[in-house]
């Protein structure tokens, strides 16, 4: 049952991917501020460390592959308790952790939620506070986690274009 769910995944997840075409030089830029993230604008967007957490392998195998075909660097991880793991742990290794972390709204049985996660994020009391972004297939879920610390969401299924909108708009 497990390799037929694993090759309708695969299957699925191959109709999602898709290929960019890069110039042979990258374009010359101004400043940082030049940089937009609009994929349609032909602006590049800049490099950035992004957390996905999420209790689905699916999710974040999209995630991850989609992330890191515009350059980001990504680290994914199943459950609250190893996001705050890893925040705590970068933030103490190099002073900031993440600069964007994608975060699941309904993480199965896990012990934290992703309102607990997003809580206690916020409270670490880092320097510099990550953006987060909550997304989940119900409304509802996405306006609490607006509510406790959110900066935006997203409704599950997101689009590529919708992602890498969001983004922009973040950083």
């Amino acid at each position: 049952m497990f390799g037929l769910i694993s090759n309708i995944s695969k299957v699925v997840l191959e109709l999602f991917m898709f290929n960019v075409n890069l110039p042979e030089s990258p374009p010359e830029l101004a400043s940082a501020g030049d940089i937009s993230g609009d994929s349609c604008s032909g602006k590049i967007s800049p490099s950035i460390r992004i957390l996905v957490i999420d209790d689905s392998e699916f999710n974040l195998l999209l995630l991850d592959r989609t992330l890191k075909k515009y350059g980001h660097i990504v680290t994914t991880v199943k459950s609250g308790e190893g996001a705050l793991a890893l925040v705590a742990q970068k933030n103490v290794m190099k002073g900031t952790a993440f600069d964007l972390i994608f975060m699941d709204y309904d993480m199965g049985v896990q012990c934290l939620t992703g309102v607990d996660t997003v809580k206690e994020i916020r409270r670490m009391g880092q320097i510099i506070q990550p953006k987060i972004i909550g997304y989940s297939s119900e409304e509802q879920s996405n306006q609490l986690l607006s509510l406790i610390g959110a900066d935006t969401t997203l409704l599950k299924p997101a689009n590529r274009n919708e992602i890498l909108e969001m983004i922009a708009e973040l950083t």
